[in-house]
């Protein structure tokens, strides 16, 4: 366009644009205030409402807070019957727990009583035997036992049912007291090694068994059982030497080999001479002995002296073993310059001569016995 027609053109453009903006912001303001009324206009309804509804509006809101409270009744009654079928079910547990333990209670007594009547019969049937041997029968549990079943306790509690002494349950309190010791573990007073499994522990100690052991008596000593004996080992071999005699009632002979060996001589001349000489009359008895107390004192009636070949002591045709047998009363006097050492004098010197004690204690036992 020429430049005179476009400025007017632009003129009125700029005019046209000015008007209309101005009454777009005049209906954007006219719009606003008609908001405003009816904003207000709600407002003033809702006022009227609220005040010609009042009563119901009152009510709904008890009603709504009613519904709340019955849904809060509806959940203490649910918790209620939940706590009520718990409390029946732990007074049913506690029911089966208390016949249980009875149960448990009288097991324990029938094993106590079984024990005592196998002690009281063992004694009624065990008589003393004639050499002064008696025997008896105890029950106690073994240390191995204590120790297997005390390892998931915490033996550093102080309660009555751990000695911290030994370093052990005391298996006694707890069977005479179960109920109580079941109790202390479910409730946690008796303390236990972490990961500890209750119903094998306790099923352990409950069921932990005394062992069964014989001990035998001679004269005062003990052998067996669970204590240590008292019996030296001389004694420990004529308490099986006796009990072997006395066990036997064949009249086979009977071979014994240096019983001297574990034997006081004391034992030997109180004890074991006294009962060669009364049993040899019921049986042939063969003994091998360097003892004079036992060769001499019991009496033998043939003696068998023994020799093996060697340069100071030769036998006859250079036999490694020659023997020569006779009884006690067979003396004659040593042939000093005898070839062969078994025929240079009598069995009585030949047992002066090994046995000890010699000529001498030989004369005090011969005196002795009135041989």
């Amino acid at each position: 366009m020429p430049g005179n027609l476009r400025e007017k053109a632009a003129d009125l453009v700029l005019q046209s644009h000015s008007a209309l903006t101005n009454q777009v912001k005049q209906q954007i303001v006219d719009y606003q205030r008609g908001l405003d009324q009816e904003k207000l206009a709600h407002e003033e309804d809702s006022k009227t409402l609220r005040e010609q509804n009042k009563s119901l509006i009152e009510k709904n809101k008890a009603n709504t807070e009613l519904d709340s409270l019955l849904q809060d009744q509806k959940k203490q009654e649910d918790l209620l019957l939940a706590i009520s079928t718990s409390e029946e079910r732990i007074t049913k547990l506690e029911e089966e727990q208390s016949a249980r333990t009875e149960v448990i209670v009288e097991e324990l007594a029938k094993r106590a009583q079984c024990i005592k009547d196998l002690q009281a019969a063992f004694e009624s049937a065990m008589t003393e035997f004639d050499d002064g041997i008696s025997f008896g029968l105890e029950a106690e549990l073994t240390e191995d036992t204590l120790k297997a079943v005390s390892q998931q306790l915490n033996l550093r509690d102080t309660s009555i049912y751990v000695s911290r002494e030994k370093q052990t349950v005391q298996v006694d309190t707890v069977q005479e007291l179960p109920a109580q010791f079941l109790q202390s573990l479910a409730s946690g007073s008796q303390k236990v090694k972490q990961g500890a499994n209750l119903s094998n522990l306790a099923g352990d100690i409950l069921t932990a068994t005394p062992e069964i052991r014989f001990f035998a008596m001679l004269d005062d000593d003990r052998i067996g059982g669970f204590r240590r004996s008292s019996m030296t080992p001389g004694k420990q071999a004529l308490f099986a030497l006796t009990l072997i005699l006395d066990e036997s009632e064949e009249a086979w002979p009977l071979l014994i080999d240096q019983p001297e060996d574990d034997l006081d001589s004391r034992s030997i001349y109180d004890h074991i001479v006294p009962y060669l000489v009364k049993r040899k009359t019921e049986r042939q008895i063969l003994m091998v002995s360097h003892n004079a107390n036992l060769v001499v004192g019991a009496d033998s009636e043939q003696i068998i002296v023994a020799n093996r070949n060697g340069d100071d002591r030769r036998n006859r045709d250079g036999r490694t073993f020659d023997y020569l047998c006779g009884s006690l009363e067979h003396s004659s006097r040593k042939t000093e310059n005898g070839q062969y050492v078994l025929e240079s004098c009598g069995i009585r010197e030949h047992t002066c001569e090994i046995l000890d004690g010699g000529a001498e204690a030989f004369q005090k036992r011969r005196d002795k016995y009135k041989l």
